[in-house]
Formats: C-alpha cells, structure tokens, sequence
C-alpha cells in the first residue's frame, strides 16, 4: 500500500478551518483539481456516512468517497468507493490541530493500492504517488487561502 502524507499551516484556529472541512460537500470551493463536488442523495450532508462525488477538473475523471470516521472539530475519513483514478482500497483522513493560539496544522493522508498489477506498482512509482502528493499539496494550500479570505480568518484566542 502506497502512503502519502502533507501538512500545511494555517493561521486560523482549528474551529475556523473545520468550519470549512465540515462543509462535507463543498470541498469544490477550495480544492483547485475538483470542478464540482455534491452530496450524493440519500446520505447526511457530513459525518458519518456522508458521501460526496467529486468530478475532477480535467474534465474526465471522478471519485465517490464516504466517511467512515468522523470526530466533529478535528478530523474526518474516508474511503474512495467508486472512481476512474488507477487505484483501489483507497482511503484519506483529514485533520486539523492548533500548534500555537491561532494557528491550526492540517494535514491530509492518503492511502491506495495502484490497479493493474506490475504495471500499476511502476505508474505508481513515475506518475499516481507524484500526482496525488501534489494534489494533497494543492488542496491544503486552497484551504489555507480560502479560510484566510473569510474576514479575520478566526485569528486570536477563543
């Protein structure tokens, strides 16, 4: 299994930037490779259960994803059930943690097996793991510009 962790920071206390996290749907408003993202029907809008697809913005590719963990104000996880990215029992956990008075670390894991055998270890090594550290990368840095765009961006103590 291929593993793949990013961190960023963000000046914002961790309720702040999980006010944006928890808008389970929503991940379109600050994810800069997701085109448009929606609650799929018939599932809650966040925690446990939740499922969202998410239509990438080259155009072509989607993933589902459900949480399958869920602790309100500090980190969610789920599991990519359906898509046509080359991977398979794949899974992602976001979290938020305050390092300093407004300041909050977020960081994104992600966790997949390649499809197509050999072949899919070797895409893997030269394309999938390069390809999806980036986009971790991207997304936490688009959190990180939307929330700090939301007025004082909760800057300061409770």
């Amino acid at each position: 299994m291929t593993l793949l962790r990013e961190t960023g920071q963000i000046m914002a206390r961790p309720d702040v930037v999980w006010s944006v996290l928890a808008r389970y749907g929503s991940v379109d408003a600050f994810s800069p490779h997701v085109a448009q993202s929606f609650i799929i029907e018939g599932t809650p809008d966040a925690g446990l259960g939740a499922a969202r697809q998410c239509n990438l913005a080259d155009g072509k590719n989607h993933v589902k994803e459900r949480v399958t963990a869920w602790t309100d104000g500090s980190s969610y996880s789920v599991e990519i059930y359906e898509g046509t990215m080359p991977i398979r029992d794949a899974y992602s956990t976001v979290s938020v943690e305050e390092t300093a008075p407004g300041r909050t670390r977020a960081t994104i894991e992600i966790g997949y097996e390649p499809k197509f055998g050999p072949l899919g270890n070797l895409m893997d090594l030269i394309l999938i793991k390069p390809r999806l550290s980036k986009v971790a990368g991207d997304n936490l840095e688009g959190l990180r510009a939307f929330v700090m765009g939301q007025g004082d961006a909760g800057k300061g103590s409770s």
